[in-house]
């Protein structure tokens, strides 16, 4: 007997719809479906479908009808419409009745999944076992309890914290959840006694426009924690610089945290099959390989972590469109496969709107995003009330179909983005964000002061003035009419107030000046009262305009950093005392920062400089070269001298052969043009040639300039023999390509050319630099796009290739006919690349992005080059691309072809060693400042010499190697002998440095250590203080390093580890620091050898004498300074908070390396007092790799010093000297423009911050 099938509900539930629609005609509900991108379906099929028959199979058909009908409902007034998720359910039922016995989806999508979902979270048993001994550790501790989980946007943070836990076992599997909310911490009641609670998306603690909010927030979190409770924290890791301003965050990520890798792929096949076969469903074999391989090929190593929600939502679609209960390849292509199903659905949407509503719906969208620290995109959570306040009625259809196509999330309390995926994945939204950046971060910093306006009564102080109100009014007015509701709740009214506060203070400066002409005698009165509020007024003018430039200074400093620096020397002679603007200035000194070079109206395909490195010449989208001249001395440091046109099509590249008389251009018309340029300025072409068939893309010169290779679209390369300024001869066709070949490059011996191209190959020719070069061997394969561009490192030993894709490889060429992958994907890089260069003199790569980023790594390790800088000069970020780069001959420039015609010359920083491609732990220097000693995670010493004021990298040597390597260093005054310990003790190696090329082992101290490596040497002498165990040191005569004596008894008095030791300049006392909280001085003159006990409280990680050696400074917590030469040691001076960690000298200033990541500076004054001045850290904007910086000991006279420690693996020359910090920008920078002083500088506008 065969059962009926229960009655379909999809078509009463359509007939319902159309009464709440007003009930339209068939032919008008026809239409409309064609008003929502869908060609109209007859009025006979929509009655078929009312009446639940012959349902289409593809949802999509019948989505418009809905989404038309919905819109007509909502303008109706009804309130209790089937959400789209629903429908989808009621299409599914249609045409399968059984489904809806089964789980509705075991995919949550984008949304985060919470402890309901517990049996459905798969892949991270381990990550939860892991966390689990976390808390565990954490509860069973006396002190901090706060764990930071940490990971990247998209890891899958919030789902471990939700169905994660819920999966561990007692008492973890019962959390009490906190969220930050706009006034502070909300949530259930915490009980006395809570084992644990989770606060998920604590970032958001950082968006709070008060710092006195968010210092209740962390003193809440602090009060749980010391109340016995176990706090987990989900952070963000792009926050990590943000956390570590606040100590208690920053002990908690050192101490405590859990960063959310990426998963593996048997994982990730867990997370795909898993909830499938939990829903009694089955899927394609070769299907879950498959999506984890589209996973990684649309993610770059290092940022697979962040991919998981374009997983997650490509499974939830994939599963809607399944065919039965079966996944299939085909159903996973009909979603759009991982990297275009959000985008897709976030696109349909989006075109499913009333085109009216489009101008709405962006500026909705865009209120939905905040900006965190360093313009880092965030969800910005708005009230229901507050979208229905500032936008009109349409605002609830655009939620609507937005939230029903699970982008949104929609509360009575709050809407926001379900994910930050949808704000990148979504190219139209990423270009918005993009184009609306500076806007953005206005109406942020806006909403702040209009809040602060209200909160003090409407106080007229708190409105705006002078440069900021006129920058305010200028961005409403940019708005345009459409946009006007993206101010903030209120700001409309705060900003005509400060409008009509303006108005009103001229007409009292009127009736001011008519009252003092009137009134003779009360002229005095009225004087004084006038003086008063003048200076009231300018007081607040100041400080307006002060906030004004720093808000726009950093804002800049990541899309612009050379626009940055301009202004910071300008707001540097105004606002002479700021530590803020001293420590950006002098930040700027060790910063790559840039010039403009304009003149093209189309993209610079390629540039180059000549051998000398006078010209420069530049080809461009617009037919032309340009042959730019160089100009010391004058503003712009290339001036126009020639411009060669003729071309049919677009000019992809130009070369100098090596006299620099000759130049060859390569044409999108098939052709190649050579001049002899031996007169800049009058070019006289000499020859046409036409490699193969199709567009020339690449051309060049061999390095010794006797022949020109050219590559066409045919996929061959002609070579040419060049002699002089004859036409050049023809002498072999390089075959081998299936497609056109795009890049070439010779190697500097002339003895490779390797070729690239669209078949996606690299192949490698030998006897470059003759008439018939050959085939090396096979080609190079295993790219994953276009071979775009092609680079030979310094040394020519390995051969860097990029294209299309987000990816770049080094290739060890030794042996040409044996070449081998050193690295296949180089970290941090965002988006493809046409060019990639390497620099001539030092180990950089160059590749210019098509996302707007020139990515910079320090190659002094192939096998592992470090990301150094991340360039860009844009004023959004990626709103321009860089589409070619070139180093200049002496290494000092770096110029890039930019998308909107202009070209970039980047100067590097003079103040810039790449020493290793490891962490450096330990720098020292010589008493003379002329030799510097490295040591790093590499467990290898390297020496640097300075000659006639350069410095030169000379020799090195391996050292002892352990386990996580974080060797120290000391280094004698005269800079002979070197003393070097690895972190896990028990050595320490003695090198002599006679001959700095070549450091050579000459002794070594068997001590008793196990974790201490704390070194030092007493000052003009051989004499060595080293731990003997790890709370005793032992001093040591080096004076024959091959046979060490010790000197004296060893000296006890620690508790705990020893951290650090250091002489007094006289050599007459040895000061010791350790982790049982105190810092202890030994009398080295006297036969007495118990210590004077200066305590601290915490542990104390450095310490320095003062030159007379009357006091003595301990890092720790605090900085203190202590009297020590006669009677009772007392603290003189103490700066609370600093979280100092090491202590180095410059000149007569302390270098104060913190836990903050920071470098301050210190005058320490004749009576003990310390003075702070500015924090002199690297890096305009901050390091974001460093985790602690290292100081050499004594840096010498001043006024710079060299510091190392961040991820880059190089040492910092960082000046404390503001006018050289200023010297160099003025040199580096172009003058601002007039619009750029009006726009930032408001009544600053007339000076430009150099001579």
């Amino acid at each position: 007997m065969t059962s009926t099938p229960p009655e379909s509900e999809f078509g009463p539930a359509l007939a319902r719809l159309f009464r709440q629609a007003g009930k339209p005609t068939l032919r008008a509900a026809s239409e409309g479906m064609a008003r929502f991108g869908r060609a109209e379906a007859t009025p006979q099929r929509i009655s078929d479908w009312r009446n639940g028959r012959h349902v289409p199979r593809d949802f999509d058909t019948v989505l418009p009808l809905i989404m038309w009908l919905n819109r007509r409902a909502l303008d109706a007034g009804a309130d209790d419409l089937v959400s789209m998720p629903e429908w989808r359910r009621l299409w599914e039922r249609h045409h399968d009745p059984a489904s809806g016995a089964r789980l509705d989806t075991p995919f949550p999508g984008l949304a985060s999944m919470g402890a309901r979902d517990r049996d459905r979270y798969f892949g991270r048993d381990d990550t939860i076992a892991a966390l689990s001994g976390l808390l565990s550790e954490a509860r069973d501790s006396a002190g901090n309890r706060v764990v930071v989980v940490t990971g990247v946007s998209g890891a899958g943070k919030s789902s471990l914290l939700g169905a994660g836990l819920a999966r561990a076992g007692e008492p973890w599997n019962t959390a009490i959840a906190l969220r930050v909310g706009p006034s502070g911490l909300v949530g259930d009641e915490v009980a006395a006694g809570a084992a644990l609670v989770v606060i998920d998306q604590f970032e958001e603690v950082f968006a709070l426009d008060d710092e006195t909010r968010r210092r209740a927030v962390l003193d809440r979190v602090q009060e749980l924690s010391d109340a016995g409770s176990v706090v987990v924290l989900g952070i963000r890791a792009d926050f990590f610089r943000a956390c570590v301003e606040y100590p208690m965050l920053a002990r908690a990520w050192q101490d405590r945290s859990m960063i959310l890798s990426e998963m593996s792929d048997d994982q990730l096949r867990q997370v795909i099959i898993e909830p499938v076969r939990m829903a009694g469903g089955r899927i394609d074999e070769g299907l879950a390989d498959l999506m984890i391989d589209d996973l990684h090929q649309a993610s770059t190593e290092g940022d697979r972590a962040g991919r998981l929600p374009l997983l997650a939502h490509a499974l939830q679609v994939m599963w809607a469109k399944r065919t039965g209960n079966r996944l299939t390849v085909g159903s996973y292509r009909a979603a759009g496969g991982i990297t275009s199903a959000l985008a897709e659905t976030a696109e349909r949407t989006w075109a499913a709107l009333d085109p009216a509503d489009h101008e709405e719906a962006r500026a909705l969208l865009l209120a939905l995003v905040q900006f965190g620290p360093r313009r880092t995109p965030m969800r910005n959570a708005v009230a229901p009330s507050d979208l229905r306040e500032r936008f009109p009625e349409s605002a609830t259809r655009i939620i609507d179909a937005f939230s029903d196509a699970r982008l949104l999330t929609v509360s009575s309390e709050s809407v926001t983005f379900i994910h930050e995926a949808v704000m990148s994945a979504w190219p139209r939204m990423a270009d918005w964000i993009a184009e609306d950046a500076d806007l953005i971060q206005w109406m942020q910093q806006l909403a702040a002061d209009t809040d602060a306006w209200n909160e003090s009564g409407r106080a007229a102080d708190h409105l705006y003035s002078g440069a900021r109100l006129a920058t305010s009014q200028a961005n409403r007015a940019e708005l345009g009419a459409h946009r006007q509701v993206l101010l903030p709740a209120g700001a409309a009214e705060f900003l005509d107030a400060a409008g009509r506060q303006r108005t009103v203070r001229k007409r009292l400066r009127f009736a001011s000046i008519t009252l003092v002409v009137v009134l003779g005698l009360a002229s005095a009165i009225t004087a004084i009262i006038a003086t008063r509020q003048a200076s009231d007024l300018a007081r607040q003018r100041n400080s307006a305009e002060h906030a004004a430039v720093m808000s726009s200074i950093e804002g800049l400093v990541s899309s612009d950093p050379s626009l940055a620096a301009r202004m910071l020397a300008v707001a540097d002679q105004h606002y002479a005392d700021d530590t803020e603007v001293s420590s950006g200035l002098l930040a700027a000194y060790t910063s790559p920062l840039a010039r403009s070079l304009d003149g093209h109206t189309g993209a610079v395909y390629d540039v180059m400089f000549s051998r000398d490195g006078r010209l420069l010449a530049s080809a461009s989208n617009d037919r032309t070269v340009r042959v730019w001249q160089r100009t010391d001395g004058a503003v712009k440091p290339f001036r126009e001298v020639a411009r060669l046109g003729g071309f049919g099509s677009f000019v992809t590249s130009v070369d100098f052969d090596r006299s620099g008389r000759l130049l060859a251009a390569a044409s999108g018309d098939g052709t190649v043009r050579l001049w002899n340029v031996a007169d800049p300025g009058s070019p006289r072409e000499i020859a046409t040639l036409r490699p193969g068939s199709g567009a020339a893309y690449l051309t060049r010169f061999s390095p010794s300039g006797a022949h020109l290779a050219a590559s066409s679209d045919d996929g061959t390369v002609t070579v040419y023999r060049v002699d002089g300024d004859r036409p050049p001869t023809q002498t072999a066709v390089l075959r081998g390509h299936t497609r056109a070949v795009r890049s070439l490059a010779f190697n500097s011996a002339g003895t490779v050319l390797a070729t690239g191209g669209e078949d996606q190959t690299v192949r490698l020719w030998t006897a470059a630099d003759t008439d018939t070069p050959r085939p090396a061997g096979e080609p190079l394969r295993g790219f994953p796009s276009i071979t775009h561009a092609l680079a030979f490192t310094r040394g020519d030993s390995v051969l860097a290739v990029t294209g299309d894709s987000a990816n770049v490889q080094l290739w060890n060429v030794t042996d040409p006919a044996a070449p081998r992958p050193d690295t296949t994907s180089l970290a941090g890089v965002t988006g493809g690349s046409w060019s990639i260069a390497a620099n001539p003199v030092r180990p950089l790569l160059a590749r210019a992005g098509t996302d707007g980023i020139v990515h910079v790594w320090n190659t002094t390790s192939i096998s592992d080059p470090l990301p150094l800088w991340e360039l860009q000069r844009s004023a959004a970020p990626g709103a321009v691309r860089m589409v070619s780069t070139v180093f200049s001959p002496d290494g000092q420039e770096l110029a890039v072809g930019r998308s909107d015609g202009e070209v970039d010359l980047w100067t590097l920083p003079p103040g810039l060693l790449p020493d290793r491609g490891a962490l450096i732990s330990g720098v020292d220097m010589d008493a003379s400042g002329r030799r510097l000693v490295t040591v790093g995670s590499d467990a290898r010493l390297n020496v640097w010499t300075r000659d006639d004021g350069q410095w030169h990298q000379r020799g090195g040597v391996d050292i002892d190697r352990r386990a996580n390597n974080r060797p120290s260093v000391a280094v004698t005054t005269d800079g002979m002998l070197a003393a070097t310990a690895n972190n896990n003790g028990g050595l320490v190696e003695l090198w002599d440095l006679g001959d700095p090329d070549r450091p050579r082992r000459v002794g070594e101290l068997r001590v008793g250590t196990r974790y201490t490596n704390a070194l030092a040497f007493a000052p003009g002498t051989r004499e060595l203080a080293a731990g003997i165990d790890d709370r005793r040191v032992q001093r040591w005569d080096l004076t024959d390093p091959a046979a060490p004596r010790p000197v004296g008894d060893p000296l006890g008095g620690p508790g705990d580890l020893i951290r650090s030791v250091s002489y007094a300049v006289d050599g007459s006392r040895l000061a010791v620091t350790a982790d049982d909280g105190n810092g202890y001085v030994y009398r080295l003159d006297r036969a007495d050898s118990r210590p004077l006990v200066l305590p601290m409280g915490e542990e104390v990680a450095d310490a320095t004498f003062a030159r007379d050696g009357r006091y003595v400074v301990l890092a720790a917590g605090d900085l203190a300074v202590w009297r020590i030469d006669d009677g009772p040691p007392t603290v003189v001076s103490r700066v609370s908070d600093l979280h100092a960690e090491s202590i180095g000298r410059s000149g007569g200033r302390l270098m104060i390396s913190t836990g903050t990541r920071e470098v301050v500076d210190f005058a320490l004054g004749a009576d003990g007092s310390l003075t702070q001045g500015a924090a002199v850290s690297p890096v305009l904007g901050g390091s974001r790799t460093v985790s602690n910086w290292v100081l050499p000991t004594d840096a010498g006279s001043g006024p710079g010093y060299p510091v190392a420690g961040d991820g880059t693996g190089v040492v910092y020359l960082q000046t404390t000297d503001r006018e050289s910090a200023r010297r160099w920008v003025c040199t580096a920078t172009d003058p601002l423009s007039g619009a750029e002083r009006d726009r930032y500088l408001g009544r600053l506008s007339a000076d430009d911050g150099c001579p």
